[in-house]
């Protein structure tokens, strides 16, 4: 059930580390534009080194504080290709699990308790973009959380 969630993959508000540079970062969006197509990354020497596909995320992240600068805000974002980040696990540093993971649940709870007020045509167009919106896996925990809150999937 819970590799719906993709735990390994980097999502908004993620903590990562750029691997060129071994500095930490705070991912804060996904670019509109893949690696091939986004002007910082195809201009970006380490991409190269990194071996970054064309069709990979971009995510912009900023950098996190570090001694004299913690008390300074980010001023700005940068563009970072997937491959060049690694995320760091911090979940596991507390009993919490991923934020992403708690409003995911969140969210399909309160779907699925919303899908038991629909029309059976109203249900499968609802799974139907949460399928789209978030993949097939997703969209199955729905249905769970539907049959759970006593309707049907």
């Amino acid at each position: 059930m819970w590799s719906a969630y993709r735990d390994a993959e980097i999502g908004v508000g993620d903590v990562v580390v750029d691997l060129s540079r071994t500095t930490s970062l705070q991912v804060t969006g996904v670019a509109s534009k893949r690696a091939g197509e986004h002007p910082k990354v195809r201009s970006d020497r380490t991409a190269d080194l990194f071996g970054v596909d064309e069709d990979e995320l971009v995510y912009h992240c900023v950098f996190l504080p570090d001694g004299d600068d913690a008390i300074s805000p980010p001023s700005k974002t940068y563009a970072y290709p997937a491959s060049r980040l690694l995320r760091y696990p911090v979940e596991e540093a507390t009993p919490n699990e991923r934020l992403q993971r708690e409003w995911l649940t969140n969210v399909l709870e309160e779907l699925a308790v919303e899908a038991n007020e629909l029309g059976a045509q109203q249900r499968i167009c609802l799974r139907e973009v949460v399928s789209n919106a978030f993949g097939s896996e997703v969209a199955g925990l729905l249905e769970e959380f539907v049959e759970a809150a006593g309707g049907e999937a």
